[in-house]
């Protein structure tokens, strides 16, 4: 009996240090899904799948919000708070003629977008993924999702989030104040224009 007893004790000992591992392997691979993308190639430039999480990681999902940057700003905002401590309105702020390599926020092998390649993607159709409201780029299996995450007010980093609307970051300075942006209502998108203070999100595509 006690040796039947220490048997099933050492057999549960070895299905905790299984499960354990387990668990250590999958966190592992879970911290290294953040910084690493599949991405899908829409008319011959590859896409990354999801938004810019943390400096130089990806978002969770594909429909996730994942963190506003003012322009060629490395510091990483929220999108949920409706107000935050410590925004910077100048519209200078981390200002250059270009979005700097050294303050890149995608991860290694990926870049912010030029004016170019996010107006190469061209209309878009409005929809949900698990319940979060964006748009579809694409066609067929080469789709990619931005979800409509609204921006930061660039006066006081107040949050701009009416359904619908999407708003992301171009490396390209048009004028010596505004930036290109992709800017989307439901189905309606297009290039704009906007001070490098606002908060938005950012979208990598390989180097």
């Amino acid at each position: 009996m006690c040796q039947k007893v220490k048997t099933t004790v050492q057999e549960f000992g070895k299905t905790a240090i299984i499960a354990i591992v387990a668990i250590f392997i999958a966190g592992a691979a879970n911290a290294q899904s953040n910084t690493k993308d599949e991405g899908v190639v829409i008319k011959g430039v590859k896409w990354a799948t999801r938004n810019v999480g943390k400096p130089n990681t990806f978002a969770e999902k594909p429909e996730s919000f994942g963190m506003f940057y003012q322009w060629n700003c490395k510091t990483a905002w929220n999108t949920t708070d409706k107000t935050v401590t410590g925004w910077n309105n100048d519209n200078a702020n981390c200002k250059a003629w270009a979005w700097e390599t050294s303050n890149n926020v995608c991860p290694t092998g990926w870049r912010i977008p030029t004016y170019n390649e996010l107006a190469s993607l061209g209309e878009g159709a409005f929809g949900e993924l698990n319940g979060v409201e964006g748009i579809y780029f694409g066609s067929g299996n080469n789709k990619v999702f931005f979800p409509a995450a609204g921006n930061r007010s660039g006066f006081n980093g107040s949050l701009f989030n009416p359904e619908g609307h999407g708003f992301y970051w171009s490396s390209s300075l048009r004028s010596s104040e505004n930036v290109s942006v992709l800017l989307f209502l439901n189905s309606l998108a297009g290039m704009d224009t906007y001070k490098s203070n606002y908060g938005m999100c950012v979208r990598c595509v390989a180097e």
